[in-house]
């Protein structure tokens, strides 16, 4: 199946989030379909196929978790990404009760620098390449203490279903 042939539904109430997801899926080969709450995905969801579901975890009405579990109640085997700016462990626990989940680690990109470095140290790390920075597994490794507790979320997280970590390398 070609990524085309894959309809990504992405649900969120700020346009603003459902139009820039869809600009990156687009960009990467995927069709997909924009739904500005749950209750709209809802009423076209029963029988999709080929397709899977990026929702945000904090909507008005019906939320993220919510969302899941109707699908899940409907025998729906459609796989789904529930994004978050607003995370913490008991709302993971709650997302993800029997559902097999991925966990992705903190991750700082090349085009935000962290408040604590300095400029010369901004300027020397971005100096060949921006790309290259302090960040993914590097600023993981350089910040143990935040690392650390990352992992004792995921690790605690676990002990409800299944989960998966993604560390981003680069």
């Amino acid at each position: 199946m070609m990524t085309g042939d894959y309809i990504v539904h992405v649900v969120d109430d700020e346009e603003a989030v459902r139009k820039s997801l869809a600009f990156l899926l687009t960009t990467a080969g995927f069709t997909v379909r924009m739904h500005k709450s749950a209750a709209d995905f809802l009423a076209i969801s029963e029988g999709l196929r080929n397709c899977c579901l990026v929702t945000d975890l904090r909507m008005p009405e019906i939320d993220g978790v919510e969302l899941l579990r109707r699908l899940k109640s409907g025998n729906s085997t459609m796989p789904s990404i529930v994004i978050t700016g607003h995370a913490d462990v008991p709302m993971a626990v709650e997302a993800m009760k029997g559902l097999p989940v991925t966990i992705r680690t903190v991750d700082i990109g090349a085009d935000k620098p962290l408040d604590r470095l300095s400029a010369n140290e901004l300027r020397h790390e971005h100096a060949l390449n921006p790309a290259l920075g302090l960040r993914a597994i590097r600023w993981s490794l350089s910040e143990p203490g935040m690392f650390r507790q990352q992992l004792r979320a995921i690790l605690r997280a676990s002990a409800y279903g299944k989960v998966k970590i993604l560390i981003p390398m680069v």
